[in-house]
């Protein structure tokens, strides 16, 4: 109740009564809004921090707000700093060239074009008209003398190397001739050698061998007997040594067989 009648006394607080922006708190937070390290994070991430701050929603607005401001007088500032200094460009200085170097720059550009002109022509006349064109009838014979010598050079040397080959054929024929011719020589003084030795075992056995069939042991003396005895080793060594003889002849005329198969190979 009043103290005062008839007043009304004093009701309860109402707590959707806005309270007014404390103004010292919303510039330190658009000056924190505003500093560079602050701009680019995200609006979650300031809110919230304000918030903590102590700060309500229409503080955190209005210091947002403000803060934009500043950052866009920043930028403002910084375009017209540029615009002062870089802004204006110099004016170029016109200098007066006398006529003496335009003739000299204008001779000095048909030099320049007149050499290239005459490289340009060099490497036509040099590379690219005989290739096109094969130089006219001078390039034609030419090219027919060359192709005569090539292939003079390549008959000469086929023929030098047909006379080589067939000089190297004509030594081996010949060698093979005389290795021929003395192996038949050998062959024929083996034979005649058997020839011989055969007709004197048979000599010898009619010689000493006649009697042994004609008269008795009895009458045989100790120097017939062993005359018979040496007939008969007489015998028996001319079979083993005909023998011994035929079978190397057979070897030997293998091994020259053989030799010549290779040798034809």
């Amino acid at each position: 109740m009043s103290d005062v009648p008839g007043e009304p006394g004093p009701g309860p607080i109402d707590d959707n009564v806005p309270i007014p922006p404390r103004d010292q708190l919303v510039k330190t937070a658009a000056k924190f809004l505003s500093s560079r390290n602050v701009v680019n994070s995200a609006n979650e991430n300031k809110i919230a921090f304000l918030k903590k701050k102590g700060l309500s929603d229409a503080e955190i607005d209005l210091a947002m707000r403000q803060a934009e401001v500043i950052i866009q007088s920043r930028s403002f500032d910084s375009n017209v700093y540029a615009v002062q200094n870089f802004g204006q460009p110099h004016a170029p200085t016109w200098q007066h060239q006398p006529s003496w170097m335009k003739y000299r720059d204008i001779g000095n550009s048909v030099a320049l074009v007149g050499g290239l002109a005459y490289a340009v022509y060099w490497f036509y006349k040099k590379y690219l008209e005989p290739f096109f064109f094969g130089g006219g009838k001078k390039g034609l014979d030419s090219r027919l003398a060359d192709l005569d010598k090539m292939i003079t050079s390549s008959l000469s040397d086929l023929k030098s190397s047909v006379s080589r080959v067939r000089d190297d054929m004509e030594r081996l024929t010949e060698r093979r001739i005389e290795s021929l011719s003395r192996q038949i020589d050998e062959l024929k003084n083996e034979v005649g050698s058997l020839k011989k030795l055969m007709l004197s075992s048979v000599i010898l056995g009619t010689c000493l061998c006649s009697d042994k069939s004609s008269l008795p042991d009895i009458e045989l003396d100790p120097v017939d007997a062993e005359t018979v005895s040496l007939c008969d080793s007489f015998r028996s060594f001319d079979d083993t040594f005909l023998a011994t003889s035929i079978s190397s002849r057979r070897k030997r005329s293998r091994r020259r067989r053989s030799r010549l198969g290779n040798e034809r190979k």
